[in-house]
């Protein structure tokens, strides 16, 4: 990975329960905390209370409601920002398998991805005219799974080499 980004892959972890269980963890690079992101609503409602009312007096007492619903609007988007931000991938192979777990910002996980570790295909598909990010898929008997939406290409790319690497020694074709 290029060492100049910020590491959005954690690497394989080995637990004791299970030695053969190896796991890469996915999660988008999320550089304001929660109470952060609440300060930041604030401080733009401060701003924006503190212009309303001006106009307010002056007459344009018709501007505060808008000014109320551009806040509404902005608190709603720093809040489906921060949930989507919030979401997490894990890449599990262990016991033959391979599995894609989600989990949500309320903490909640849910195995989304499962099959057998020989017949999966680590795929990195590219885009032939370049104008898309490629897509890092997962493929077994006709279906298929994306992981790693929220990466770079460079992150992308070396996410593919270290599955393809634990997977069974980078013996996968990833073109």
């Amino acid at each position: 990975m290029p060492t100049g980004y910020t590491e959005c892959i954690a690497g394989p972890q080995f637990p004791s329960r299970a030695e053969s269980l190896r796991e890469v963890h996915i999660h988008p690079n999320r550089s304001l905390n929660a109470a952060g992101a609440v300060a930041s609503v604030g401080l733009i409602g401060l701003a924006m209370l503190g212009v309303s009312s001006y106009f307010a007096r002056l007459g344009g007492w018709f501007v505060l409601p808008f000014a109320g619903a551009e806040l509404l609007l902005l608190g709603w988007a720093a809040r489906r920002v921060w949930l989507a931000a919030s979401v997490q991938e894990a890449v599990r192979f262990g016991g033959g398998r391979v599995q894609v777990r989600l989990r949500d910002a309320k903490g909640d996980e849910r195995t989304v991805w499962d099959s057998p570790l020989a017949w999966t295909r680590i795929l990195l598909q590219r885009d032939v005219r370049g104008w898309y990010p490629s897509r890092l898929l997962l493929r077994y008997a006709g279906g298929e799974i994306e992981v790693g939406r929220c990466l770079i290409e460079e992150e992308r790319k070396a996410l593919a080499e270290r599955l393809a690497a634990l997977s069974d020694g980078g013996e996968r074709p990833v073109p």
